[in-house]
């Protein structure tokens, strides 16, 4: 566990990186709906190097700093064994697979009833979704298989459980295999 200190660290740590993932997704000058774009349509070149500089460039940290956290905390005291994982994997149904099914699912139904109003039907483009989504578009939305959820922003949640049903793997690399995981690493990311 962590000692008050370390944890007093985390949260304070935690703050910038959640106003970075923020300027991140404030990146936008403008918003496109049915009827087209709301917003400005060309910023000066002074706001366009400072909002690269802050949304594109510094803030993009904070994302793989979330998950560099996520993982020591996960990895934290950890004797692995099956019983431990799977507590582990309980804890993490309950905090990250139970909100991002309720998330991805609520906005599909909220999406469907705006949909079905004239009023609120200007601001989608394209087909309704129960005209064009079966069973399994349901699906893929819902798990962002092939796409990204249908609520963009839990990405990180869904990658961050495919990492945690992954760890016990990524363990045995990390510390049977470190050379070859290293070296996978850096041949990856040229």
């Amino acid at each position: 566990m962590l000692d008050k200190s370390s944890s007093l660290r985390f949260t304070v740590a935690r703050f910038p990186l959640i106003v970075g993932v923020v300027f991140i997704h404030a990146y936008s000058n403008s918003v496109c709906i049915a009827s087209g774009a709301i917003g400005l349509n060309k910023a000066s070149a002074l706001d366009e190097f400072v909002r690269n500089l802050i949304s594109q460039g510094i803030a993009r940290t904070a994302v793989p700093l979330f998950f560099i956290m996520s993982g020591f905390l996960f990895f934290l005291d950890v004797e692995w064994k099956p019983r431990i994982y799977l507590s582990k994997i309980r804890k993490r149904t309950r905090s990250l697979l139970f909100p991002y099914l309720f998330w991805n699912v609520l906005l599909i139904l909220v999406m469907i009833t705006a949909q079905s109003f004239k009023s609120t039907q200007i601001f989608f483009s394209g087909k309704r979704i129960w005209d064009s989504f079966s069973f399994f578009d349901y699906c893929k939305a819902v798990f962002g298989i092939q796409r990204d959820p249908i609520s963009y922003q839990f990405w990180f949640i869904r990658d961050l459980m495919i990492l945690v049903l992954l760890s016990p793997v990524i363990h045995f690399v990390i510390t049977k295999l470190p050379l070859y995981f290293f070296a996978a690493i850096f041949f990856a990311g040229t």
